[in-house]
């Protein structure tokens, strides 16, 4: 899980350099308001799975999963309203700060490809 906030941290920054060179620095730093909104969601899930303990069942993991899931989502909504409403100039560098940290999802599917099903 640490790998997954520090890939996306790092996606964030390298967005916010992209937003500098072609926007500005308001930009810039918009975007890494939008990186942090990205790797506070991840880690928001992450806790309340972590949260549900060592000894928990199957069925108490996926609970936690989907409710972590679901903190997630409204979270995200609720943080994408207030930038939405108090900072519309600065919505799509939002965006795309948000967005760079989504690319670390892939890159973890990626770097885990073939570990949890063997390959030929």
């Amino acid at each position: 899980m640490v790998w997954l906030l520090r890939t996306q941290a790092i996606l964030a920054a390298l967005a916010a350099v992209g937003l500098a060179l072609w926007l500005g620095r308001a930009e810039a730093l918009a975007g890494i308001g939008g990186g942090g909104i990205g790797i506070l969601l991840t880690a928001v899930a992450a806790l309340r799975i972590v949260l549900s303990g060592n000894q928990a069942s199957p069925a108490q993991l996926v609970t936690a999963f989907y409710r972590g899931m679901a903190m997630k989502l409204a979270l995200a909504a609720l943080l994408f309203a207030a930038v939405a409403y108090w900072f519309a100039g600065f919505f799509v560098p939002v965006l795309i700060g948000y967005l760079a940290t989504l690319v670390a999802y892939w890159l973890a599917l990626w770097r885990l490809q073939g570990t949890l099903v063997g390959t030929d």
